[in-house]
């Protein structure tokens, strides 16, 4: 018993004495990591307050300060020309390498028309472009042909009969809309099949507008056309209801200054034979005619607002012309609803005119243009 004893007496020391040891072992260990990490931040920490104590200048800060040092972009340098190449000075010099009309406001217009355009290697037959220019008369809608000469955009005809070369380029437009309304998804649809059958007679490539693209163009056409298309009417009536005796009437405009149309109606023009206004008979269930048989209850001086280059003019015009007949003809000026036109109203019209040219204007047709009058025919 007594050996046996000692025996687990010692056995239970050694175990003591070992696992002292790995204890302290472990703490040495754990004891040494935590002392490395310490002195690796510290060195780190010390490389970087080198760093950051450089003294180099602030680009944002520092760049309105004397006494740093600029900072320098870098740069390319003058880059070689080659002798057959030429630098443009200024971006909008390149415009003046494109195709141009003699007069922007005639021809073919990208507002109001569709357009084809016909590139071909050689010159075109001049009889088969003549063959193709009849049958576009046949669509039911304007259709407008140019040919590319020098640089210059010049109607078909006139090129052909100047004698100069038969054209390699062309272009065709089709008017999308007038006052009678959008021009038909089946027209445009033959105009493209005109447009494809000319550049394959002609051996030449063709770029066309899409069909949908251009009969959804014609349709916002006609709603600008709607919503400009404007007539504004003075008109002068007889005091107490008394008519007026055409044959007077037609005297007293005439000696105004006013040509009569072959209508019936009379126009007054400008300096530069532009139509301002035209005087007809104020009845609506009645021909518009001045020279008809009988008595006249009232005229009217209607303005065309999208025909008139100056729809202010046109409307003092009327207005001196209105006060002038009602003068001598004994009647008053009234507006539409047959009530005195007062200055207020006067205003109104103005302020109308003003409102129509500017929407026209920012839709790229001025009123009194040849595009305004081919839009509103």
């Amino acid at each position: 018993m007594f050996i046996g004893g000692s025996l687990a007496i010692e056995a239970k020391s050694v175990i003591n004495d070992f696992t002292l040891a790995l204890i302290g072992a472990a703490a040495a260990i754990i004891a040494a990591i935590l002392l490395f990490n310490w002195w690796t931040e510290r060195r780190h920490a010390r490389a970087a307050e080198r760093a950051f104590k450089t003294d180099h200048p602030d680009v944002l800060f520092d760049a309105d300060d004397a006494t740093k040092t600029a900072r320098v972009e870098p740069t390319l340098g003058a880059l070689p020309v080659p002798d057959d190449d030429f630098v443009f000075p200024a971006p909008e010099a390149v415009k003046s390498l494109a195709p141009r009309q003699l007069e922007p406001d005639r021809g073919i217009n990208p507002r109001i028309d569709s357009i084809a355009v016909i590139l071909a290697e050689a010159p075109m037959v001049t009889d088969t472009l003549t063959g193709f220019v009849l049958s576009s008369q046949k669509l039911g809608r304007p259709v407008h042909w140019e040919a590319l000469a020098n640089g210059v955009w010049e109607p078909l005809d006139a090129a052909l009969a100047s004698g100069a070369p038969a054209p390699k380029e062309i272009r065709v437009g089709l008017q999308l809309a007038d006052r009678g309304g959008p021009t038909p998804k089946a027209t445009i649809s033959e105009f493209m099949i005109l447009a494809e059958e000319l550049a394959h007679a002609v051996s030449a490539v063709s770029q066309r507008e899409d069909m949908d693209e251009a009969f959804e163009r014609a349709q916002k056409v006609d709603a600008f056309c709607a919503d400009t298309d404007i007539e504004i009417a003075i008109s002068l009536v007889g005091r107490n209801g008394a008519t007026f005796a055409p044959t007077k009437v037609r005297g007293v405009l005439e000696a105004a200054g006013l040509t009569p149309l072959p209508s019936g109606e009379y126009a007054q023009a400008d300096e530069s034979g532009l139509t301002l206004f035209i005087v007809r008979n104020m009845e609506p269930t009645e021909p518009p005619a001045i020279n008809k048989s009988g008595y006249l209850t009232g005229l009217s001086l209607a303005l065309d607002v999208p025909h008139c280059v100056d729809g202010m003019l046109a409307l003092e015009r009327a207005l001196i012309t209105a006060r002038q007949l009602a003068e001598s003809l004994g009647g008053d000026v009234v507006d539409d609803n047959r009530r005195p036109l007062n200055p207020q109203g006067i205003e109104a019209i103005r302020q109308a005119i003003r409102g129509i040219a500017a929407q026209m204007e920012h839709f790229g047709v001025p009123p009194g243009s040849l595009a305004a009058k081919r839009l509103y025919r």
